[in-house]
């Protein structure tokens, strides 16, 4: 359960890195708010959560493309790219089968 909730906290801390060297200020506020939620024990966090994980995914997934694509375009070396910024999509949307939890109660921390 632990190891669910601080892999979580890091990509929510990763996505804000992201929207902070964009300077979107308010997206930077929402995944900064987002780890805190585990904290709430509300059976709807866990969607809000898990469907937070899914958007920071496809986040990753579209940036990576376009950046990918402009290497291509520009023909440069894009394959180790690719390869380094697949690793966090593969990452967040499966954060919980990764950390080897079970059951509903395992997304929240004990309070």
């Amino acid at each position: 359960m632990k190891k669910t909730v601080i892999l979580a906290a890091l990509s929510f801390l990763l996505q804000a890195a992201h929207s902070l060297r964009s300077l979107e200020l308010g997206t930077l506020a929402i995944w900064i708010i987002l780890p805190f939620l585990f904290l709430k024990r509300e059976a709807w966090m866990r969607l809000v959560l898990s469907l937070s994980l899914l958007s920071a995914s496809l986040i990753w997934i579209l940036n990576g493309a376009s950046i990918i694509h402009g290497r291509m375009d520009a023909g440069v070396p894009w394959l180790r790219f690719a390869l380094i910024i697949a690793q966090p999509r593969g990452f967040n949307p499966f954060i919980r089968h990764a950390a080897g939890t079970k059951g509903q109660g395992t997304f929240f921390l004990e309070t």
